[in-house]
């Protein structure tokens, strides 16, 4: 992309961004020592965003025994913190952008493909080692 475009779109405020609980969440994942029940509770003032999270650790990739109905540390720790923040992200995105200036464009399929395909990339270049891996600590996975 042209840098000059790119300016130009980001000085418009057009970008999308994520606001509230989840650009809480996104800037509480990248400290270092932060603290699972401040995710937790944060996470927790946006029903919407708690329930995405909670739908997340009850899929068939964490194969739980027992259904979670409530997040705590155990579930963010299970379900990594750079998951979390990538999964919260794309939450964001999909249900800020559902409609826009174009009523026939399906802002929704936009927005989930667009996050699938770069939460894919991301993984796939990790495991291509062509992204560093982060380190195995409950504040880092």
């Amino acid at each position: 992309m042209d840098p000059k475009r790119y300016d130009e779109m980001r000085s418009s405020d057009r970008l999308p961004s994520p606001k509230g609980a989840a650009l809480r969440v996104m800037e509480l994942c990248r400290q270092e020592n932060v603290a699972l029940t401040e995710i937790v509770r944060t996470l927790n003032t946006d029903p919407g965003l708690a329930g995405q999270v909670i739908k997340l650790a009850n899929s068939p990739v964490y194969a739980r025994p027992r259904p979670v109905v409530a997040l705590s540390p155990d579930i963010i720790i299970s379900i990594g913190i750079q998951t979390l923040r990538q999964m919260v992200l794309a939450f964001s995105l999909i249900s800020a952008n559902r409609k826009g200036e174009c009523r026939e464009f399906d802002y929704e399929a936009f927005w989930s493909r667009s996050a699938a395909t770069a939460l894919a990339a991301n993984n796939l270049a990790r495991w291509c080692r062509w992204l560093p891996t982060p380190s195995c600590s409950p504040a880092a996975c």
